[in-house]
């Protein structure tokens, strides 16, 4: 399993930041961590390596350990999380009501 938040995208921010939950589309979770980090959101998408068996042979594959889910770092009323909702791969960030809750730490 890879582990920590992706280094390839620089984060907007240095300050104390919460990590939130994006939906996106299916299948799309790569897609949308790169796009994400396009537009300089600090993502994280944890994957886990499986052996499957494909064209009767077994091989070492990569998958999202959260199907359908990945993370992103905001600051709530600093970040501007609107662009999520338009990013290509992504539904939008996940929440409870009208309110956007902070995965816990």
């Amino acid at each position: 399993m890879n582990a920590g938040p992706s280094e390839a995208g620089t984060p907007k921010h240095s300050v104390q930041a919460d990590w939130y939950v994006v939906a996106t589309k299916p299948r799309s979770e790569g897609v949308a961590k790169l796009n994400l980090e396009r537009q300089g959101y600090a993502s994280f998408l944890p994957t886990i390596n499986l052996k499957k068996r494909r064209r009767g042979q077994w091989a070492l594959v990569t998958e999202p350990l959260f199907p359908g889910y990945l993370f992103v770092s905001l600051i709530l009323g600093t970040d501007d999380p609107a662009p999520i909702r338009s990013t290509a791969g992504c539904v939008g960030l996940v929440r409870f009501g009208h309110t956007y809750t902070p995965v816990p730490a």
